[in-house]
């Protein structure tokens, strides 16, 4: 019987894995709600449902993960979804900000326990990528996860974190930032899944990227009718200009906490992105070249997260004490102090 589950509680994507890599299952984030607020569905069977006075949708993780009715019911559907059972007190792990509070920790805890978690173990979502990856998290790095509506950076040296944040500049902010841009260059409104597709055709953050071009349908601002204009990837450099710069300045800030004695080490490895945001075309080229340090993408860097949460699941042993990160053997607190071990 399957007695662990990890959980990513992405803005875009919920995925669920229960011991390898072969039962990862990841769904949009998508929840459907009555008009009196009760739950109809989650991810797929969400999907499968028809907008009308009585059924709405919603995306509820993407200002953050604490909202209690939709983790729980996000937690109890990874037990479904994943055929684990909730009566036997399985151990849950669960992939967070790295801004997140003590009392935020306490309550998702809770949450977690109330869907049927017997023990709960919280990851840094960074830390669980570099995990996914297979990389001893004890070698110094600068770890990214761009997500969907957030971006969590970390700095791990010798074994301590130095620095964690999160930043709101993400891959909806370069969604919602192509569709500005065609709203003013072009005159034409589309909607935010139309910008994520034009996103993932013909976006770049890198000049040098090669010309590509898109055929777009939305609506004509001067009559409301429907047109079609065409977008190339040069445009998108012009587009992405002001999400990019935040992301930059995130990143910079980061690398200016880093103690001196601490520096070569950690650019010895560099920065590892990871998350579904880091596939944007020339996104790592752009961060190494204003940064001035390597940059790399983690393979399958849109999943490393959940992969990383299902390696670290065969470090959990029955006697672990529920709350404590440290028993995955990528500590996280210990005694007041944050730390990683190999």
């Amino acid at each position: 019987m399957k007695d662990k589950l990890g959980i990513d509680l992405g803005a875009a994507n919920l995925v669920t894995c229960a011991g390898n890599r072969s039962s990862l299952l990841s769904e949009s984030a998508i929840f459907a709600l009555s008009a009196e607020g009760a739950l109809l569905g989650i991810g797929r069977a969400a999907e499968q449902m028809t907008p009308t006075d009585r059924v709405s949708f919603t995306h509820p993780f993407d200002a953050g993960i604490v909202i209690p009715s939709c983790t729980r019911a996000a937690i109890a559907h990874g037990f479904a979804v994943s055929a684990v059972d909730p009566s036997a007190g399985p151990s849950v792990l669960l992939s967070v900000p790295c801004n997140l509070s003590e009392v935020e920790e306490s309550a998702l805890a809770e949450m977690a326990a109330q869907a049927g978690a017997g023990s709960v173990h919280l990851v840094y979502s960074p830390i669980a990528a570099v995990a996914g990856n297979g990389l001893p998290i004890s070698r110094s790095a600068i770890i990214a996860d761009i997500g969907a509506a957030r971006t969590d950076v970390l700095i791990v040296c010798n074994g301590r974190i130095l620095y964690k944040n999160t930043y709101s500049a993400a891959g909806l902010c370069f969604d919602r930032a192509i569709a500005d841009y065609l709203l003013h260059k072009h005159k034409v409104r589309i909607t935010p899944r139309t910008a994520e597709q034009v996103k993932i055709a013909v976006g770049t953050v890198w000049v040098g990227s090669g010309e590509r071009c898109i055929d777009v349908r939305g609506r004509d601002c001067t009559n409301d009718d429907y047109c079609t204009v065409r977008v190339c990837s040069e445009e998108m450099f012009t587009a992405l200009e002001e999400p990019m710069a935040a992301l930059l300045e995130g990143l910079c800030e980061a690398i200016t906490k880093i103690p001196p004695d601490s520096v070569q080490e950690v650019f010895d490895t560099g920065i590892l992105l990871a998350g579904g945001g880091s596939l944007l075309d020339g996104l790592d080229k752009m961060v190494s070249g204003v940064t001035g340090v390597h940059t790399s993408r983690l393979a399958d860097a849109q999943n490393t997260v959940a992969l990383g949460l299902a390696a670290l699941q065969k470090k959990i042993r029955k006697d672990d004490p529920p709350g404590t990160l440290n028993v995955s053997r990528y500590c996280l607190k210990n005694s007041g102090k944050e730390q990683v071990e190999a």
